[in-house]
């Protein structure tokens, strides 16, 4: 018998299609803009692994730079629907939400969450509430710099549970236009961090985070 999510899925297939009319991006690499059986996809791998830990479940997607340093995820609309899916369909086996419902609405709202960009969680540790105001980003491609379509920070930053220089955190969220992107290329995520907060606390250095974006859906 049918699931309730694969119903979904199926509904949700015709929707999507019009998303990639015009595009050839193989399934295996970062699709900017699901097609109906990339959703379908996505639906039923959050449906399986719903009792995975987020952290392994979204594992080739994050960049974690080390104890202070930025911890990075690469959210794709693939893994936006089906995190969604996962932590959606836990709420309904264990949690307090066992008559939630997943529909077509909903599905759909966590894929615009990215919306066919490339998009960045990115989460930095500073001394101060407004450290993170200070961050630029940049994405580099061969020898391209792109700038970020948006970025959008916390106001003020929240208590980290260290002290000293890594007293706060704030997780950015950051989205770049795939203009020209196949979701087949190595891409560099570069952040530039304010005066002492660079890497080993140099001034002038950026942080920098490589993406191979044939290897992610």
């Amino acid at each position: 018998m049918e699931s309730q999510l694969t119903r979904v899925a199926l509904g949700l297939s015709a929707m999507a299609m019009a998303f990639t009319v015009g595009t050839a991006t193989p399934t295996w690499a970062a699709s900017f803009n699901l097609s109906g059986d990339q959703l379908v996809e996505a639906i039923k791998l959050g449906e399986s692994k719903y009792d995975q830990d987020k952290t392994a479940f979204r594992w080739n997607y994050i960049k974690n730079l080390g104890y202070g340093y930025p911890q990075i995820l690469l959210r794709t609309e693939y893994l936006a629907v089906a995190d969604y899916v996962r932590r959606s369909e836990f709420q309904r086996k264990f949690g307090s939400q066992k008559i939630h419902e997943l529909t077509d609405e909903r599905v759909e709202s966590a894929r615009r969450e990215v919306d066919g960009h490339l998009q960045f969680l990115v989460t930095v540790y500073g001394p101060s509430e407004d450290f993170m105001n200070d961050y630029d980003f940049h994405l580099e491609l061969k020898d391209e710099l792109i700038l970020p379509s948006s970025i959008d920070k916390p106001v003020v930053a929240g208590h980290s549970g260290f002290r000293g220089k890594l007293s706060y955190a704030a997780t950015i969220i950051i989205d770049f236009p795939t203009d020209g992107l196949t979701g087949n290329e190595k891409v560099t995520l570069i952040l530039d961090p304010p005066d002492g907060l660079g890497p080993s606390g140099s001034r002038d250095s950026s942080f920098k985070a490589l993406f191979d974006l044939s290897t992610v859906k």
